[in-house]
C-alpha cells in the first residue's frame, strides 16, 4: 500500500524552532509519528512517503518512511497555504491513500478519491484586539508590529477557516481531535465525513508513581511548552511574580522553544525572577521528557487560544501529574475538572491562585495524581486511537 502524507511541517528545524534535524517541532508532528508506527504496526509493507517544507529538496529514508522536502522561493512562501497545496497536487499518485495533516493543505488538490484530513485544533478562536495586542507587546515589540500582526490575523481568522472548509469538501474523511470543529463546520452538512478521534498517550512509556514524589524543597512546575503567543508562556512572569507574593519555595521550568524566548529572558531579567522561571530550551529525547514529568510536582498548560486535546497534557498526565489547564479548545475535553486536573481561565492571576491552592492543598494533589493517570488509561490510550485510525484507514486499503 503506498501512502503519502502532506504537511507543511514535520522532522527538523524551522525558523524561530531551535529543534534537531531529525526532530518532531510539536504536537501535530509527534502525531504523525503516531501514526506511522501504527500504520506499519498493521500494514508492514506500507510504503509511506511524507512531504513537507523545506529549503532544498533533500530527501531522508527510514525504516519506517521516506521524507521528502518541498522547497518554495521567497513569494512562495508569503503565500504558503496556496502555493503548497498546489505544489502537493502535481505530486499526487492517483491511486495511493493521501493524508492530510491539516484539511488546509487538500484546498487546491481538487476532488482526492482515498483521501483523509487530520484536523488538530481551531487555531482562529481568539479576537482581533487580543490577537494583535498579545503580537505586537510580546513578539515584535513595537508599532511596526501592528501591520505584521493585522495581516496574521486576517490570515488565521478569514483564510484558515476558508481553506479548512475547501479542504474537507475536497476529501473523503477528517480525522479531529476534538469537537470543537463543530463551532466553526456544519456537523449536518458533514454527517459520516468528519470522525473525532482524541488524542492519545503511549501509556507504556509515560508513566510514573503517584506515591512517590520528588524530595526537592521547592514545587516544580513544569510547562511543557513551546514559546510562542498561544501557547500562553508570555503570562509565565506575571504568573511567577504573583506567586512569589504568596511563596519562594517554587520552580518554573519551561520545556520548548520559540519566538518569544527574548521577550521572556529579558522579563526574567527585568523581574528579577532568575532563581524561580528556567528556560531549560527543546528536549528531542522522549526519555528526558519523562524524567521532566516525573520529577515534577505540578504541570502546566496555559494556552491561550490555538489548542486541541494537547499531547503535552496528556503525557504528564499519563505520568501521574496534577495538570493546571486553560478551559481553550480540546483542552475542555480532557477530563472532569477538580477530578481528573484544574482548570483555569487563561489569566496570569487565576492561573497563579490554582497553583497556590494545589500546592498548599496535599489531598488534592493526591487525587489528581491517581485520576489523571485513570483518566488518560480510559480516554486517551494508544490502543484504541490506533484501532480507531486502523479502522478509518480499511476503508481505504488498496
Amino acid at each position: 500500500m503506498k501512502i503519502q502524507i502532506f504537511t507543511r511541517n514535520f522532522l527538523g528545524k524551522i525558523s524561530n524552532f531551535d529543534v534537531g534535524n531529525l526532530s518532531a517541532i510539536g504536537g501535530a508532528e509527534v502525531y504523525l509519528m503516531q501514526l506511522i508506527e501504527a500504520i506499519h504496526q498493521k500494514y508492514s509493507d506500507a510504503e509511506i512517503t511524507v512531504y513537507q517544507l523545506g529549503d532544498d529538496n533533500k530527501e531522508f529514508h527510514t525504516e519506517l518512511f521516506t521524507l521528502k522536502h518541498i522547497k518554495l522561493n521567497k513569494i512562495e512562501k508569503i503565500f504558503f497555504p496556496i502555493t503548497l497545496s498546489l505544489k502537493f497536487k502535481k505530486i499526487i499518485e492517483k491511486d495511493s491513500l493521501k493524508i492530510f495533516n491539516y484539511p488546509n493543505y487538500a484546498a487546491f488538490v481538487g476532488v482526492q478519491k482515498n483521501s483523509i484530513g487530520i484536523f488538530h485544533g481551531v487555531e482562529w478562536d481568539t479576537d482581533l484586539f487580543s490577537y494583535v495586542f498579545r503580537e505586537v507587546k510580546y513578539r515584535y515589540r513595537n508599532i511596526f508590529g501592528v501591520l505584521t500582526a493585522l495581516l496574521k490575523y486576517i490570515y488565521f481568522r478569514l483564510v484558515v477557516p476558508t481553506l479548512v472548509k475547501k479542504g474537507i469538501n475536497n476529501i473523503d474523511c477528517l480525522v479531529s481531535v476534538d469537537n470543537n470543529i463543530f463551532n466553526y463546520v456544519k456537523k449536518e452538512k458533514h454527517k459520516g465525513k468528519i470522525n473525532v478521534i482524541y488524542n492519545c498517550v503511549d501509556l507504556d512509556f509515560f508513566t510514573g508513581n503517584p506515591k512517590i514524589d520528588n524530595t526537592a524543597e521547592s514545587t516544580i512546575i513544569l510547562v511543557p511548552r513551546n514559546l510562542n503567543v498561544a501557547r500562553g508562556v508570555f503570562l509565565l512572569p506575571d504568573i511567577v511574580t504573583r506567586l512569589l507574593k504568596k511563596t519562594d519555595k517554587f520552580v518554573v521550568q519551561v520545556v520548548g522553544t520559540g519566538p518569544l524566548k527574548g521577550y521572556i529572558e529579558k522579563k526574567i531579567q527585568s523581574e528579577n525572577i532568575q532563581n524561580h522561571i528556567k528556560l531549560l530550551g527543546h528536549v528531542n529525547d522522549r526519555g528526558k521528557m519523562v524524567e521532566l514529568f516525573r520529577s515534577a510536582n505540578i504541570v502546566l498548560i496555559p494556552t491561550v487560544f490555538s489548542e486541541g486535546t494537547s499531547l503535552s497534557a496528556l503525557e504528564a498526565m499519563a505520568c501521574n501529574k496534577p495538570v493546571i489547564m486553560t478551559k481553550i479548545g480540546g483542552l475542555s475535553e480532557i477530563g472532569i475538572d477538580g477530578v481528573d486536573k484544574l482548570s483555569s481561565n487563561a489569566n496570569a492571576e487565576e492561573i497563579a491562585d490554582k497553583i497556590y491552592s494545589l500546592m498548599c492543598n496535599e489531598e488534592l494533589m493526591d487525587e489528581l495524581k491517581v485520576n489523571s493517570r485513570k483518566c488518560v488509561e480510559n480516554h486517551h490510550n494508544y490502543k484504541d486511537w490506533s484501532n480507531n485510525w486502523l479502522e478509518i484507514i480499511n476503508k481505504f486499503y488498496i
